[in-house]
């Protein structure tokens, strides 16, 4: 059996919940967990589809704009997501691309900063619609790369 090749710290996390394996990640105890805290197969399979998405489209946003990753000077991680998001481990795992981690930062709420910006100054309001006049609507789903990218995209990096 597979989970008979682990290392003997790992193989005593892997357990059996009903009819479903999973990691236990967490003890109650540990790290002050109330309770058991389990990595499923499910919850990989949710993670590969997010991460497939999300690298698929920043690949095709780079690919449909003819803009090589070299010339990505700023990697801007928004919302909420992006708060709780180590970025090594997202860089590791694929999800974003493999930029010096200096070119990636947090900015938060951008959607909500952007607004107030915008109701309270006149020059911010401009410099937004300049912007917006300039943007152009990319369909990632409809593009006809797009479905290879992302079945590409789901699969972790080895190494």
């Amino acid at each position: 059996e597979a989970r008979d090749r682990l290392p003997p710290a790992l193989r005593g996390r892997v357990a059996m919940r009903g009819e479903e394996r999973v990691f236990v990640v967490l003890r109650p105890g540990e790290a002050a967990a109330r309770a058991e805290i389990v990595l499923t197969q499910d919850d990989v399979r949710q993670v590969q589809l997010a991460k497939g998405a999300i690298a698929a489209g920043i690949a095709m946003l780079l690919h449909v704009a003819a803009v090589p990753l070299e010339r990505v000077e700023e990697l801007l991680l928004a919302g909420g997501f992006g708060n709780y998001l180590s970025i090594l481990s997202a860089i590791r795992i694929g999800l974003i691309p493999a930029l010096p981690v200096g070119r990636v930062r947090y900015v938060g709420n951008a959607a909500s900063l952007g607004a107030q910006l915008c109701l309270l100054s006149e020059a911010e309001r401009a410099r937004a619609d300049t912007i917006a006049s300039r943007i152009e609507h990319v369909s990632l789903a409809a593009h006809p790369d797009f479905e290879q990218l992302f079945v590409d995209a789901m699969n972790f990096p080895r190494g």
